[in-house]
């Protein structure tokens, strides 16, 4: 019987109050009573890493300088005959000779001795055992994946990637993070506990141990609550995992696993075995960690948690202040000797986990002026406190006991400003919601078309959207080897790099190259010239959204040349102004192949949203480009143009719906009923026309129309003729008299008025 869905999400729930947390309790215990048996019954798809082997381990990997020795212990009979072994990852292999083998007969536990041969890169290697099961048997071979860590020197300083808590529901998260790390190349990993939610369900297991496997760098493991079936029973654990207390020395360094079981405190005898490991190397610098913090979670409320302590004693003020956590409070004694060990032996770092949440304690001894870091990263888990986010530490710690505070927090935070780790998702809202849009990584790479030394031309692209820079990433190109590797180009330049010829590859190691923060990336190393054309799609994009809503779709490009090098993707509502969406979430690459997540807020109106997208190839070679159409909200009406000329004269007015217009004009209409309106009678220039008909034949001029596509229609006026003026009779002709005569009449009326005044005048 498995867990299931619905089983997970009420575990989820009842953590949110103390009535929850007994229920929880139950309903787990009642799971792990159900369960005893399947882990056994699907134990042959889990990888019992500790049943054989008890040390090294893939969670307990054993530090080893090149060209020195190393050892192992193996449950195995008596009888056993052991031969020697190979050491050997993708890109290197060597035999190591057998020095030493004792057998143990209370314990039944062979303890071997190997004599490793010079030569080895830096980096996590398998460990194969070549042995007989007695004298007259055929040899047979143990293996141990990445047990062994090799380095060329004893390191100055280490940094340290820190995270934990995944459970099923994290496994997404977990994926992630396995992802970013290889990239990243830390010095190593220190996984802080619950890997899986009830240890007795192969399945989780299962799903816990697939990413693991892929994990390019040492990685430490400690015991969380979740890996308990009873307390002080952690027994499915040990079997896959190891031991839950162990030590381990990496030159001037020393790490301490302690185990806080499954009620979260850390019991007094394997305090008393911690000192005394403690006593053996106060010379180291020491990183202490377990899964459930010492420090009360609550102190995030207060906005610091710095505090000064002059000696021992001090630790009481802190259990006054409630600075202590809920799960050490009744165990107060241990809590105070875990404290003073940590003090007294300057312990430098304290990593734990359980909460969910990153939280930083600074603890300064004012007599000596050392610091204690006391820090939990953000976890890997999906049921996360309301807007927080799921992350990791990067921390940067030197053999001298310096830590550089700066990688406790990320850039633009803060040391008690929270959310404070590097973030793998955007987040939450409220009740584990996610924040939206939403993604995860922000450290995104890909080779293209594929890295598998039988392409002549692989491109990488980085994206770092992050605010951390990263030095010397993890960056290996695989060429075929049937091609000289001075025949490769480069672009855009060519970088520091070494070469190791290994089965026809050469795997291509760069050297010195930096990830700044917030910055692309890419090389592309060829033998051939590019001739592919890149090819996009859109896929699933939804045909019919609502108004406000997010739209996700996916977005595809191929390209078996050099590879994609970018895919761009556009919007618009207006077709003129072009946006960006919303986030662009890289999901996958594979085979030439490259698929984006794309969010888009829809408007709040009812619309049309149009996509088109491109891509371009690593030679620059562009994509045709592809478009889509999403209605958002109501579907529109369609629209069509309405045409309306007048004969034989133009400029006459009219209204549709109450508008005016004048012809001649063409109107683009939703498509509907309309009501046109010409006068029956108009002047223009001072002439008087009359309504006639339409160009249908109709002879109203108040026209209802429907319309459901183009319409063209054209209005006929008549000229009112003007009345004719009456016409009158012609006038009778009068004979005219010459100007002459008039003239000579003039004349001789004024002589006779001149002879009259002259008489007079005598």
């Amino acid at each position: 019987m498995l867990i299931s869905r619905q089983n997970n999400y009420l575990l989820m729930t009842m953590r949110k109050n103390i009535y929850g947390k007994i229920a929880l309790m139950l309903i787990i215990s009642v799971l792990m009573v159900s369960n005893l048996t399947i882990l056994e019954c699907l134990s042959g798809k889990i990888n019992y890493y500790a049943e054989i082997f008890k040390y090294p381990l893939p969670s307990i990997p054993e530090p080893v300088l090149d060209g020195s020795e190393f050892y192992v212990k193996v449950k195995m009979p008596s009888s056993t005959i052991w031969i020697n072994a190979i050491v050997y990852n993708e890109i290197q292999v060597v035999n190591a000779s057998l020095i030493e083998a004792s057998y143990n007969n209370k314990t039944g536990i062979w303890y071997l001795k190997f004599d490793l041969p010079s030569g080895l890169r830096e980096g996590a290697y398998n460990l194969n055992i070549t042995y007989k099961p007695s004298e007259n048997e055929s040899t047979k071979i143990l293996n141990q994946p990445r047990c062994l860590w090799i380095l060329p020197q004893w390191p100055e300083k280490l940094v340290i990637l820190a995270c934990g808590d995944v459970k099923p529901e994290g496994i997404p998260y977990w994926k992630e993070m396995v992802y970013e790390a290889n990239l990243i190349n830390p010095d190593l990993i220190i996984f802080l506990g619950d890997l899986v939610n009830v240890p007795n369900v192969a399945s989780e297991w299962i799903k816990f141990l697939e990413p693991f496997k892929l994990i390019l760098d040492p990685i430490y493991v400690t015991a969380g609550n979740h890996e308990y079936s009873g307390l002080g029973v952690a027994n499915i654990y040990k079997r896959i995992m190891g031991p839950v207390n162990y030590t381990v020395t990496i030159g001037k360094f020393l790490l301490i696993c302690l185990d806080t079981d499954r009620d979260g405190w850390i019991r007094m005898e394997r305090l008393k075995w911690a000192e005394n490991i403690l006593k053996r190397n106060i010379d180291k610098t020491k990183i202490m960690f377990f899964h459930f913090p010492l420090f009360n979670v609550k102190l995030k409320e207060k906005g610091t948690a710095y505090f000064k302590i002059s000696s021992i004693e001090d630790f009481n003020n802190l259990v006054k202040q409630n600075a202590i956590s809920e799960t050490w409070e009744p165990y107060l004694d241990e809590a105070k000797e875990l404290f003073r060990l940590i003090i007294e032996y300057d312990v430098r770092l304290i990593l734990s986990e359980h909460i969910h949440t990153d939280f930083n304690v600074i603890v300064e001894n004012i007599n000596t002026g050392k610091k204690h870091y006391f820090i939990s990263p953000a976890a890997l888990a999906y049921d996360i406190p309301d807007h927080d986010i799921r992350g990791f530490k990067l921390i940067t710690i030197y053999a001298n006991g310096t830590i550089i505070e700066s990688t406790l927090y990320y850039p633009g935070t803060g040391m008690f400003n929270y959310p404070n780790s590097i973030p793998i998702d955007s987040g939450t809202t409220t009740y584990y919601r996610p924040v939206l849009p939403y993604k995860i990584g922000f450290l995104e790479y890909y080779y293209a078309p594929a890295n598998d030394g039988k392409h002549y031309a692989v491109s990488l692209k980085i994206n770092n959207e992050l605010k951390v820079s990263f030095n010397n990433p993890r960056i290996i190109f695989k060429l075929p080897a049937d091609i000289p590797i001075e025949r490769y180009e480069w672009k855009p330049f060519k970088p520091e790099y070494e070469v190791i010829t290994v089965n026809g590859i050469h795997y291509v190691i760069l050297r010195n190259i930096n990830i700044p923060s917030q910055s692309q990336l890419t090389f592309t190393v060829y033998a051939v010239e590019d001739k592919d054309k890149p090819k996009v799609n859109l896929v699933d994009v939804p045909s019919l959204v609502d108004k406000g809503s997010w739209i996700q779709f996916k977005v595809e490009a191929i390209d078996n040349g050099w590879g994609i090098r970018d895919i761009e993707v556009k919007y618009t509502v207006n077709d003129k102004e072009w946006k960006n969406p919303d986030l662009m979430d890289f999901i996958e690459a594979e085979n030439g192949k490259v698929i984006y997540k794309v969010w888009i807020k829809a408007p709040n109106i009812d619309t049309k949203l149009k996509i088109k997208a491109k891509a371009v190839d690593f030679s620059d070679k562009t994509s045709d480009e592809v478009t889509k159409e999403i209605i958002v909200g109501k579907p529109p009406k369609a629209k069509y143009n309405l045409k309306i000329t007048s004969s034989p004269i133009e400029g006459i007015s009219f209204k549709v719906n109450g508008t005016k217009f004048e012809t001649p004009t063409t109107i683009t209409l939703e498509e509907g009923t309309y009501v046109i309106e010409f006068e029956g009678k108009v002047k223009v220039n001072d002439e008087e026309y009359e309504f006639i008909k339409w160009s249908d034949g109709t002879t109203n001029p108040k026209k209802i129309i429907k319309l459901n596509k183009n319409v063209e229609l054209t209005v006929y006026y008549e000229q009112i003729s003007k009345p004719q003026q009456p016409t009158l009779p012609p006038e009778e002709v009068k004979p005219q008299v010459p100007w002459t005569i008039i003239v000579g009449i003039v004349i001789a009326i004024a002589i006779v008025i001149i002879v009259i005044y002259k008489i007079k005048g005598k």
